[in-house]
């Protein structure tokens, strides 16, 4: 059952939707932040430079994701049918695990560099920051393989 709420046509189930959508475009545009953030801070700490097609790439994924929310939610609303969500949720399953893909082949670059370091003899005492920065890495990839197995 519909309730309506301060006596409009706007119901309950409607603003729930919405509520979701806003939630959904604030959610989205955090992590791409994060994620850029997470790049940002593994390649500076290798001192690789990030791909130049990052940023370019990031931006498309999140206009994608931004039109399937706008798309979806309304789509709920409009024809009053939550299989508009359902569809939403299957397009951030595949987002998120395109996401996660160009995560891990971006993780490599630092980790392939950093073994390279951690092999040569004249890393002059260093060991124990390489080490480090390896077992960041590594945590990256392990939690990445984690969320793309949930997504």
């Amino acid at each position: 059952p519909h309730h309506t709420l301060f006596d409009s046509t706007l119901n309950v189930r409607s603003l729930w939707i919405i509520m979701q959508g806003i939630a959904m475009l604030v959610g989205f545009h955090t992590i791409r932040l994060l994620f850029i953030y997470a790049i940002d801070v593994i390649y500076n700490s290798s001192s690789v430079r990030a791909p130049k097609y990052l940023s370019r790439f990031i931006n498309i994924m999140e206009v994608i994701i931004i039109i399937a929310i706008l798309f979806c939610h309304l789509g709920a609303i409009i024809m009053n049918d939550l299989d508009f969500v359902y569809l939403f949720y299957l397009i951030f399953g595949v987002h998120a695990c395109i996401l996660i893909i160009q995560l891990l082949c971006l993780l490599r670059a630092p980790l392939k560099l950093l073994n390279e370091v951690a092999a040569k003899k004249d890393n002059q005492g260093r060991n124990e920051a390489i080490a480090a920065a390896i077992a960041k890495v590594h945590g990256a990839n392990t939690v990445s393989v984690i969320i793309f197995i949930v997504a």
